[in-house]
């Protein structure tokens, strides 16, 4: 991913989103079990738990966010469409098939250069 994380400039792949959807659940899970080997020593008291971890949890999601907006645009769709997410259920499992399954948009669109670096010509060759 070239462009900075907190841009709607740009586009990102599936494979790109896949590799982010792991970071976050692995940087989730050690920052949880960091929270708790901390608790564990004394460093922490059992208040700091819930304080801590939905700011973590706010700040990976608000990147999140931007990276979804991203895999939109790579989509040639809006990156306002990030706000179906918000949508319980029916949102999850439209952000599921939609950024998750769905091949970007091959070649060049409003949104930037093909993220993963076919062109049309190519993309129709392989056809």
């Amino acid at each position: 991913m070239k462009e900075p994380l907190f841009q709607m400039d740009g586009r990102v792949n599936r494979m790109t989103w896949w590799l982010f959807a792991f970071a976050v659940i692995g940087i989730s899970v050690l920052v949880f079990i960091l929270l708790i080997i901390a608790l564990a020593a004394g460093g922490l008291s059992m208040n700091t738990i819930p304080a801590l971890n939905p700011i973590i949890e706010i700040a990976l999601a608000i990147i999140g966010i931007f990276v979804n907006g991203k895999r939109f645009l790579d989509r040639n769709t809006s990156a306002w469409w990030v706000l179906i997410g918000f949508i319980p259920y029916l949102g999850w499992i439209w952000i599921l098939v939609e950024l998750r399954f769905l091949r970007g948009a091959p070649g060049e669109n409003r949104f930037g250069p093909d993220s993963t670096g076919r062109t049309v010509a190519r993309f129709a060759a392989s056809a």
